[in-house]
């Protein structure tokens, strides 16, 4: 996460996807994390992710409120369209990214986390 004091390490990542349009599925490591944004690509063109707000709920989780946006190369459909937003959520320890929980409808991360919309 250049920029933000938070190391990244090569193996140590845990990447994990929450129920949405795509299955759930987890990934571990840089590979891992290569293996899941190969995947994006290979499934949406002019793919991003926007970064709302960002919230604590700890000294270790920071769930991060994103928007989408880009094409689904099958579909041919704006995701922006479809969903509204996700959340990514941070698990940070000692300064290093250890899991990274993508969500990708807000309302699940609100419930798995216990958070409501409103900003607290």
């Amino acid at each position: 996460m250049k920029g933000s004091g938070v190391r990244v390490p090569a193996s140590a990542l845990g990447l994990s996807r929450v129920a949405g349009a795509i299955p759930d599925q987890t990934w571990s490591g840089m590979a891992g994390l290569a293996d899941a944004a190969r995947f994006t690509i290979q499934t949406f063109e002019n793919w991003s992710i926007r970064a709302d707000e960002y919230r604590e709920i700890d000294s270790e989780r920071v769930p991060v409120l994103v928007k989408y946006s880009g094409r689904g190369k099958a579909s041919g459909l704006e995701v922006a369209e479809i969903r509204e937003g996700g959340a990514n959520l941070f698990h940070i320890r000692d300064g290093t990214l250890t899991r990274l929980v993508v969500y990708p409808n807000r309302d699940r991360a609100f419930a798995d986390l216990g958070l409501t919309p409103e900003a607290s």
